[in-house]
């Protein structure tokens, strides 16, 4: 005997309806996964460039403080160096801190559908 194709209202159809829907869920759940992934690694390396300017603005603050004495020039330069490297790692922490304040929260597309599905199906507003 060949499976007849479902017709709808049958167990069958509603059956297939309902793993369509949960495939189609899960791949909006991978797609939201993997813009999370992007996100995240685009952070870790904002805090990684803002550390290592802000070690080496450090370093150039010390070299300042042992070079503040004659050869006039060379001190101010070295004081310089330090103020750039802090104000951008200053800048790149205030990046980071707009980017996760303004970042969606996780995984909100797919919790949105499945709100519309349960609303849907059960004709219940899900808060």
């Amino acid at each position: 005997m060949a499976s007849s194709p479902s017709r709808p209202g049958t167990l069958r159809s509603l059956f297939e309806g309902v793993v369509a829907l949960l495939f189609t869920r899960a791949e909006l759940l991978h797609i939201e996964l993997e813009e999370q992934q992007e996100r995240l690694v685009g952070n870790v390396i904002l805090v990684a460039s803002a550390l290592i300017l802000l070690f080496a603005a450090i370093v150039a603050l010390l070299l300042f403080v042992l070079l503040v004495l004659p050869p006039q020039h060379r001190a101010l330069a070295m004081g310089l160096f330090a103020a750039s490297f802090l104000a951008t790692s200053g800048i790149l922490l205030v990046i980071l801190k707009r980017r996760v304040e303004t970042a969606p929260k996780p995984l909100a597309l797919t919790l949105g559908e499945l709100k519309k599905d349960w609303q849907a199906v059960s004709g219940k507003d899900v808060s």
